[in-house]
């Protein structure tokens, strides 16, 4: 049980930091429900935004590479690459993976001192049914609308 209470607060944890630091949508973890569900201080809300906008703009330069990289490679496997080069193409994604996921960790961790004990397991109890309903619907298909 507490493993799983680990896991499930590691899980909002990502989550929250992959919402947090989106700078293509506002999601409703910067403006809305997520937040209003939390109960959140205007400091931590703050304190949240400010994490946003020192991480948003490398993560989404971090995706946009990576989006870039892994076409390349594609390109590449399409194309008459040597192994080598396809090989090293591999590698520097990699890298490039690491780099993005390094961020968010420190995003992660960041967020983690903004957030009480207590809000870091109403967060995990979120996300982990959010995850649950997220999972009932791929397995469902989307609701009908006139059943």
């Amino acid at each position: 049980m507490i493993l799983s209470r680990s896991f499930s607060l590691i899980t909002a944890l990502v989550m929250l930091s992959l919402t947090v630091t989106d700078v293509h949508a506002q999601t409703a973890v910067t403006e809305g429900t997520m937040l209003e569900e939390l109960g959140l201080t205007q400091e931590q809300k703050q304190d949240i935004a400010g994490i946003q906008q020192k991480y948003s703009q490398d993560l989404a330069q971090g995706h946009q590479e990576l989006h870039s990289a892994y076409e390349e490679l594609r390109q590449m496997m399409i194309g008459m690459e040597s192994e080598a080069a396809i090989r090293d193409k591999h590698q520097e994604i990699g890298i490039m993976r690491q780099h993005v996921a390094d961020l968010r960790l420190e995003t992660m961790l960041e967020l983690r001192e903004v957030l009480t004990p207590d809000q870091r397991q109403e967060l995990a109890d979120l996300m982990e049914e959010r995850r649950e309903n997220w999972s009932r619907r791929a397995r469902n298909g989307p609701p009908l609308l006139f059943p």
